[in-house]
């Protein structure tokens, strides 16, 4: 029987030690030496040594024939109990992970599972290490920095085989032709639209191929201390709808005096503020993927929204610890955050109690806010022989088995249509994402995910100057207008990877005619 656990922390911990499979009418549990069997994938390459280069298709068949009478001989070998002596050459292959550390562990330890069934591949893995505790800003900072110094490196030929990129790097790498397509005998066009639905086989379909699929969706959410709350008389079903009910609520529990903020925003948090109340309001980013449209009534009201937090309704201080400290070390009852620090929170600080709940609104009514597609895994490797292996390794990161305990670890829910209807992804404290991921009730243009870098960076410099340095806001939006519309002329968005409110509009009303 599967051990329970306290629904709103210690799934880091229980996950550290074992590796559990949900289904709502059966579970399979593995521990952490499971038999092969398990995890045996269907298509394995095996061990032949390979000396020369392979040029053509048709010495990487010969190879792949060898390889299968390899794996076949050493199989009967092992059933009749023969010893066998024949070398195991493995084929390495470099992979690039994203520097988020309950993801780097949980690859960590899924390596295992991997290698043992690949016994002749090897997976060498460099990741821009840093720790939990940096904040939101410099995770992100680093993260770019890595998938910056990715696409250099993949035209010199020293790049990873196998990377994995933040969806906002898809455009400027499919610019480049960096990245190998998915083979159809992994995800064709039907296969793509019976695991994540029309919609994703549409958005991710390049000129007829498909080069990453995305695992995941997040949205904004509020991190509740339930502990907290009921020193104060509330519980996690009091937390109000509306934002003057709930920033009311927030402003009984600051105690700035012993660094308690009613609800903790600062770090990278309070941009992600203005982005969720600019989708409330009405605003958009993007026009279309050529067009800004910055200077919006809905956005001077979002940035004037974020900067009253502070100096109106004073439930947290400039000068104050991250929002991440606040909440994780167990002094902020309320604080705002993409779900991706579920993962952090079940993995980093599982001793820290927390549960999630939707955006308040002004209405109290949806849309929330903002929704983004997470990326991915990308096939990068040049050579004949590693693109093989890097593509084993793409089917096993895409497998719902391993989709299943990554989704939980990122934090997201995952676009795997059947894993979406599991049972951890219907409860605490993913119950809130899921349902402001449901139609309706929140948005996505495209916009942040896959737009401009440089629009995305005078975007954060212009809250930066009005939050934190109290720059007029008229005057800030007008420059980071006019810097935003000069960057456009730069980017180039063949693949209408960004929509902007224009195609957002447009698939809405395909979708309520369908």
């Amino acid at each position: 029987m599967l051990k329970t656990l306290h629904p709103l922390k210690g799934w880091g911990v229980f996950f550290e030690k074992n590796r559990t499979f949900d289904t709502e009418e059966s579970q399979l549990q593995v521990q952490e030496n499971p038999s092969n069997e398990t995890r045996v994938s269907q298509s394995v390459l095996t061990t032949m040594a390979i000396d020369e280069l392979i040029q053509d298709k048709e010495k990487i068949k010969r190879i792949r024939m060898r390889r299968k009478a390899a794996k076949l001989l050493l199989i009967v070998a092992t059933v009749l109990g023969i010893s066998c002596s024949l070398a195991i050459a493995q084929t390495k292959i470099s992979v690039w992970w994203t520097t988020r550390d309950p993801v780097v562990k949980y690859l960590d330890r899924e390596l295992t599972f991997f290698e043992k069934a690949h016994p002749d591949i090897k997976i060498v893995h460099s990741i821009l290490a840093i720790e939990a505790t940096v904040g939101a800003a410099k995770l992100a900072k680093a993260e770019r920095a890595m998938a910056e110094e990715l696409l250099p490196m993949i035209a010199s030929g020293t790049g990873p085989d196998l990377a994995y990129i933040d969806e906002s790097f898809l455009s400027p790498l499919l610019n480049a032709e960096a990245l190998r397509p998915i083979p159809a005998d992994i995800y064709d066009r039907e296969k793509v639209e019976e695991t994540f639905g029309k919609a994703i086989a549409d958005l991710f379909c390049v000129k007829g191929k498909y080069y990453m699929l995305p695992y995941g969706n997040m949205t904004s959410v509020i991190f509740y201390n339930p502990e907290i709350l009921k020193k104060y008389g509330y519980t996690g079903r009091d937390i109000p709808k509306t934002w003057d009910e709930f920033l009311s609520m927030a402003q009984k529990m600051t105690d700035l005096g012993k660094e308690q903020p009613g609800f903790a925003i600062n770090g990278n948090h309070f941009p992600g503020i203005v982005d969720a109340v600019l989708y409330q309001k009405g605003g958009y980013f993007y026009r279309n993927n050529e067009e800004v449209m910055l200077d919006t009534q809905a956005l001077r009201e979002a940035l004037e929204f974020n900067r009253d937090l502070y100096d109106k309704y004073k439930i947290d201080t400039r000068s104050g610890v991250s929002a991440m400290v606040a909440f994780e070390s167990g002094k902020a009852p309320l604080m705002f955050s993409w779900s991706w620090f579920i993962g952090y929170m079940d993995r980093i600080y599982p001793e820290t109690p927390y549960n999630t709940s939707v955006l308040p609104t002004f209405t109290g009514k949806p849309p929330y806010g903002r929704f983004g597609h997470n990326l991915g895994y990308c096939v990068t490797a040049i050579d004949p022989v590693k693109i093989m292996a890097a593509w084993e390794f793409y089917k096993f990161l895409m497998s719902p088995d391993f989709q299943y305990g990554f989704a939980i670890a990122r934090g997201c829910i995952p676009t795997q249509l059947k894993l979406r209807e599991k049972a951890k992804f219907r409860s605490d404290p993913f119950k809130s994402v899921i349902y402001a991921l449901q139609p309706g009730n929140t948005i996505n243009t495209g916009g942040i995910d896959f737009s401009s870098l440089e629009v995305t960076d005078i975007f954060s410099a212009m809250v930066d100057a009005v939050v934190l340095e109290d720059k007029p806001i008229g005057e800030a939006i007008t420059a980071a207008q006019k810097e935003a519309t000069e960057a456009m002329k730069r980017f180039r968005d063949p693949w209408n990877l960004l929509w902007g409110k224009e195609g957002w509009e447009k698939r809405m009303i395909a979708r309520a005619v369908s």
